[in-house]
């Protein structure tokens, strides 16, 4: 019964995923999220729905000050993982640039101004300033 035991938790603990792995899983799905909501803006912005535009930005926001929890294990970067190495040589840097994203999306979520909202600039301005410096490119 001991040995059976100890196999069956062995196994449990075999099936658990590192802290290593389970940082990468929760940072890749924060910003497959992030990447839906930004996709949500610009409908909601031609379908004239403010109500959605400023919710959706609100939700971006709060995501986005969420993102550097995902980096707390310095190096940690997995073979799927685009992340690069200049993210914990400059941490600080990195953690301005997600902040730079959450003040955006809660000025469009405070202002709701749909009309002054271009996606090529939120994202190319915004997202695109963090994956410049921190994100390697997609094969």
């Amino acid at each position: 019964a001991t040995v059976s035991l100890f196999l069956a938790v062995g196994l449990v603990q075999a099936q658990q995923p590192s802290p290593e792995e389970q940082e990468y899983v929760y940072r890749d799905s924060l910003f497959r999220v992030i990447a839906f909501k930004a996709g949500q803006l610009p409908a909601a912005k031609a379908q004239g729905d403010q109500a959605a535009f400023q919710a959706t930005a609100g939700d971006i926001a709060y995501l986005a000050g969420m993102i550097t929890d995902g980096f707390q294990i310095e190096g940690n970067i997995p073979e799927n993982s685009l992340a690069l190495p200049s993210i914990w040589e400059d941490f600080e840097d990195f953690g301005e640039k997600a902040m730079v994203l959450r003040d955006a999306a809660q000025a469009l979520a405070d202002s709701g101004d749909m009309d002054d909202y271009d996606p090529r600039q939120f994202g190319g301005g915004n997202c695109g300033g963090c994956h410049r410096d921190y994100k390697q490119r997609a094969n």
